[in-house]
């Protein structure tokens, strides 16, 4: 099964309320594709809500990572996630 994982600027989106953002995340839960955050997302966005004091949007944040969860990073995540990344250069 494949699923998403969010990265920081998505998450601002969503806590933005982006319709667009929201529609997609929608269409993927429907068509049963797991939808997570993972580790750096979670603690940029969890760093800047902190420093700019922004309650309400971390209250909404906690409750959409509880929701979805949080993908750990480790040495496998780390190659894999440089391998998707230099395939995608080279193919353009």
């Amino acid at each position: 099964m494949n699923g998403y994982i969010l990265d920081t600027n998505i998450v601002t989106a969503y806590l933005k309320k982006n319709p667009l953002v929201r529609h997609r995340m929608r269409q993927a839960e429907a068509a049963g594709h797991p939808i997570m955050l993972n580790a750096v997302g979670y603690y940029e966005t969890k760093r800047g809500l902190l420093f700019s004091g922004a309650t309400t949007q971390l209250a909404i944040f906690e409750q959409l990572w509880r929701a979805l969860g949080i993908v750990m990073i480790d040495q496998a995540v780390l190659d894999e996630a440089a391998q998707i990344y230099a395939d995608s250069r080279m193919a353009g």
